[in-house]
This record gives C-alpha cells, sequence and structure tokens, in this order.
C-alpha cells in the first residue's frame, strides 16, 4: 500500500511539472531555453531524479536547501517525514528551477521583469503550504479540533 501511494504522489508530482514545462514552452523564450537544453535543464532532471529515488526509499531528498527560515516550513513534518520533504523539496526545486530559466533568458529587462513577477507569483501560489490536503500544521489543526479548523477556513 504505501508503495502504491508513494508512486502515485511522484506521478502526480511528475505530471504536474509536465504540465507546468507544457505551459512554459509557449513563451518564445522558453522554448530558445529548452533547444539549447544547456546545464540548467540537467541539473534541474539529476535533482528531480535524486528526489524521487529518495522519496522511494522513505529518507529525506537533501535536493535542496529551503532559503533560510522560510515560516511556510518551519513545522517538523517537513523536515522528518518523507512525504513532506518530498512535496517541499520538490516545489522548492522546480521554484528555483523556472527563477534560474527567466535568469538565464535573453530578453530585455523589462521583459525579464515581467518574467520575473510571472514566476513568481506563480511560485507562491503554488507552495504545498498553501493547501490544505499538503500542509501538515493544517491538518494537524483539523484534527486536533475534530475540523473546527477547516470550517472556519
Amino acid at each position: 500500500m504505501a508503495d502504491a501511494v508513494l508512486s502515485a504522489i511522484a506521478q502526480s508530482q511528475n505530471e504536474v511539472t509536465q504540465g507546468w514545462m507544457r505551459l512554459m514552452a509557449s513563451a518564445p523564450w522558453f522554448a530558445e531555453l529548452q533547444k539549447s537544453g544547456g546545464p540548467i535543464q540537467a541539473d534541474y532532471y539529476d535533482k528531480q531524479m535524486r528526489l524521487w529515488s529518495a522519496l522511494l526509499a522513505g529518507r529525506a531528498g537533501d535536493v535542496v536547501d529551503a532559503q533560510g527560515a522560510d515560516r511556510r516550513f518551519t513545522a517538523k513534518e517537513w523536515r522528518d517525514n518523507a512525504y513532506y520533504d518530498y512535496l517541499k523539496q520538490s516545489y522548492l526545486l522546480v521554484s528555483r528551477y523556472l527563477e534560474q530559466l527567466v535568469e538565464a533568458a535573453q530578453l530585455d529587462e523589462t521583459a525579464k521583469d515581467r518574467a520575473r513577477f510571472a514566476v513568481r507569483q506563480w511560485v507562491d501560489a503554488m507552495s504545498p503550504a498553501n493547501f490544505a490536503a499538503t500542509n501538515p500544521a493544517a491538518l494537524a489543526a483539523a484534527v486536533a479540533s475534530h475540523g473546527e479548523s477547516m470550517t472556519r477556513g
């Protein structure tokens, strides 16, 4: 059962990543980066594979370090639970990858600022800490309050 759950998690993350890649592929600057390949993409794929392997082995990925004291990931489960560690690491990995792509893009400064803004908005919105089902603190509060915390929002 645990293997099936871990496999489903890895598959869904892969589908999210592929969906984002298809969306980004419609941007001309991203398409140029895709054609040239390069170390950014190779590094991303290498780290994503190490992260998936760590999840399937039931251990922390240690692929991406949370920047400083990111308060979204202060609950101990983000460090101590392989599933939550995977969610955090995967999110941070995709976030850094997209930021690196924007910085590497051959854009004028105005367009680059717009791309930075768009990527930052998407990255912040997609944090696993923003969703009750993927936030260990929200789930713990829901259990402790017998669901009352969920009805209050």
